[in-house]
């Protein structure tokens, strides 16, 4: 057996075709090397090519072992999840928004407004947090199908939410001037204030998965040319710290959910 029939023998056994490239590159130059090794001890090459594919080991044996190494059906089933979830999610808003709000702006009661800008903010939570989810997955298996429906869904829902915005969040305006001289507790549980929070809360989202959106189409073209064995790996690197910068955002995000929800339950406990 050849290098070719070997290499060729461990790549039958990858069920995930998106790592033959990177694995064909990394057998031939193992082999390479454990050749030019035994070589350089005395050995011809014809035998130094047998010694060398033995040391690695018997290529079903290590094309198993490889597949398994590779195998990420799991981790795509929860990226689906995720991305079911973010939809359902919007989904929700789109449809939903203008009943949530119109029970608390119908009446004066402050409790029912800090509970609808609550339920509001949980749903843009939930996008944020089930984008930081799917991009994690992404860069991890490093699959480009999962990298570009990421960059896709991430422009896709604040352009659609922009054009199809409930009447009642449309006939709202961003008005900083209620928030001057109060505190964050104040800012939670007064009406206007915490409407206030609610909008930047969306507006910030919004950002963060447009630029999600524009860091996921970068990484798609380069994970795409690993896949076929000549990406650049210092952009992926890059690329994934910004896994880091999500997970930050959710943490904070739901710091704010957990003390808005927090309000909730006080002004209704009373």
């Amino acid at each position: 057996m050849n290098s070719k029939e070997y290499v060729k023998t461990v790549l039958s056994h990858i069920k995930d075709k998106s790592y033959l490239a990177i694995i064909e590159q990394e057998l031939n130059g193992h082999i390479e090397d454990r050749c030019g090794y035994y070589k350089d001890c005395g050995y011809d090459e014809e035998t130094a090519l047998n010694m060398a594919m033995e040391h690695i080991g018997n290529p079903d044996d290590v094309g198993e072992q490889m597949n398994r190494l590779h195998d990420d059906k799991r981790l795509t089933t929860i990226s689906v999840v995720f991305k079911c979830l973010e939809i359902i999610a919007w989904g929700v808003f789109a449809f939903a928004a203008d009943s949530i709000l119109s029970v608390s702006y119908s009446l004066s009661f402050t409790g029912y407004a800090v509970r609808a800008n609550s339920t509001i903010a949980l749903l843009f939570f939930l996008l944020l947090f089930s984008n930081c989810a799917e991009f994690c997955v992404a860069v991890k298996t490093r699959k480009s199908q999962l990298m570009q429906s990421i960059a896709y869904l991430g422009f896709f829902i604040p352009l659609m939410t922009i054009v199809n915005m409930p009447d009642l969040l449309r006939s709202l305006s961003i008005d900083l001037e209620c928030l001057k001289g109060l505190n964050v507790r104040e800012m939670i549980y007064d009406a206007d204030a915490s409407t206030q929070l609610m909008l930047l809360f969306m507006l910030i989202v919004f950002g963060i998965m447009l630029l999600t959106s524009a860091v996921s189409m970068c990484i798609y073209s380069e994970f795409k040319a690993f896949e076929k064995g000549k990406a650049k790996t210092e952009i992926i690197y890059k690329g994934e710290k910004y896994k880091y910068f999500l997970i930050g955002a959710c943490v904070l995000s739901l710091a704010y959910i957990v003390a808005s929800f927090g309000a909730v339950i006080n002004i209704f406990g009373k």
